[in-house]
């Protein structure tokens, strides 16, 4: 191992600023997970992300609407170019955040306000980001399918569905785990987020009546 910044990033359950201090990271979402009324609510998987999803702050949710649209399902196999910004506030000072610096799926320069303080905003561009051609090889192809089973995930409404859904893609789910065992570990995550999802549904279900 020779990366200095693995032994000097804290430890965290997200992607922040710190990961990026090596410099700028190209995503390619797997999933997006909602959560309404958490003060984080919506946890965006990637390719790769290791337990560290992006969840962004809600300035940038607004610019994720202002380029793909409200329908998070359709964000899954997008990409975006994240970068840390040293100028970003937290608590009056200067900490660093994640920005967005390029999307894939936008046809040009995208003008966003950027909070930079309270009720204080500047505008700033989006750039397209221009990603490779159509997969080819197997990976890809991997890649592909796992990308649509996740986006049917993300559109189950009971955990009877999952087990459904899962138990029908089994042989291809354990095909992920024998050849490609960082894809298989993005699809285990986020069907173990459903799963949390629905057993705090239902927790809170029985405890209403």
């Amino acid at each position: 191992m020779s990366d200095m910044l693995a032994t000097i990033l804290p430890k965290s359950d997200q992607l922040n600023a710190d990961e990026l201090t090596g410099g700028p990271k190209t995503i390619t979402i797997t999933s997006v997970i909602i959560n309404a009324g958490h003060d984080q609510p919506v946890i965006i998987h990637y390719d790769g992300d290791g337990g560290h999803p992006w969840k962004p702050n809600k300035g940038t949710r607004r610019q994720l609407v202002q380029a793909w649209g409200a329908d998070a399902n359709k964000y899954v196999g997008k990409s975006a170019t994240l970068y840390r910004d040293a100028k970003v506030k937290w608590a009056g000072k200067e900490e660093g955040g994640v920005r967005i610096s390029h999307m894939s799926h936008i046809s040009g320069d995208m003008m966003v306000a950027e909070t930079v303080s309270k009720g204080k905003r500047n505008p700033r561009l989006i750039k397209p980001l221009v990603m490779n051609s159509a997969p080819d090889d197997a990976q890809d192809k991997a890649r592909a399918w796992a990308n649509e089973f996740i986006a049917s995930v993300n559109k189950c409404m009971s955990v009877e569905e999952l087990d459904a859904m899962c138990a029908k893609s089994s042989r291809a789910i354990d095909k992920m785990q024998s050849s490609f065992i960082d894809i298989f570990n993005d699809i285990d995550r986020v069907v173990s987020d459903m799963r949390n999802i629905f057993s705090v549904d239902n927790e809170e279900n029985n405890n209403a009546e």
